[in-house]
């Protein structure tokens, strides 16, 4: 029973990566028409999900427990999501022991700029609130590569080598140099941004309950 169980988790696992990849083939593909309206934010959401594989991995929770498989894997989300999986393991385990804690080792990311100086931020109106949120995003996603200790082998996955697939694949499809461009950004560079202010919402309220708006 607990044999079939972890087949199960790892064929379920397996299933969800395969999944995301066709996924963002359609995106890759359908860039330029009106199902990218709904295909973009699906993948961001996604790619959110790729950060929770890549948290699941760190725990050894996938692919029937298997150390080897989860480390693989691991490894492969964190690069697309900007992330050394080796310091991002170490640093999250380092935050179990201190969980919502002032000494919490993630404190230092979820609670970035906003949280510190959370009375000025209550004071603010919704406006001037949703005006700041893409440069706090950025502090957020600073703070989470710097404490993750990204090396250029991750930086070159994340921001180099998907692009030259996608260009490479429009290339072939005989699309102009600008409009190769324009896919690159949409099917990449833009979920990417997107994906910043979405676990700008998912982590600091989650995290240490300050109000968002």
């Amino acid at each position: 029973m607990k044999l079939n169980r972890r087949i199960r988790t790892a064929v379920f696992d397996t299933l969800w990566l395969l999944c995301f990849f066709a996924l963002w083939a359609s995106v890759i593909v359908l860039w330029n028409t009106y199902f990218i309206l709904l295909l973009l934010p699906c993948f961001v959401i996604a790619l959110g999900g790729l950060s929770e594989f890549m948290h699941q991995t760190a725990h050894g929770n996938l692919f029937g427990r298997n150390r080897n498989l989860n480390e693989l894997f691991g490894r492969i989300s964190g690069a697309l999501v900007g992330v050394n999986y080796f310091a991002y393991r170490k640093f999250h385990m380092a935050h179990h022991l201190l969980a919502n804690t002032r000494n919490d080792s993630e404190f230092k990311v979820y609670a970035s700029k906003y949280t510190n100086a959370a009375d000025a931020w209550e004071q603010r109106t919704v406006i001037q609130k949703l005006g700041s949120i893409p440069k706090v995003a950025w502090d957020f996603a600073g703070a989470g590569l710097s404490e993750f200790g990204v090396s250029f082998p991750v930086s070159v996955v994340q921001w180099i080598l998907p692009a030259v697939i996608i260009a490479g694949i429009n290339y072939l499809q005989g699309l102009t140099a600008g409009a190769i461009v324009a896919s690159v950004f949409v099917a990449w560079y833009l979920p990417l941004l997107l994906l910043t202010l979405l676990e700008f919402f998912l982590t600091q309220s989650r995290h240490y309950g300050t109000k968002l708006l």
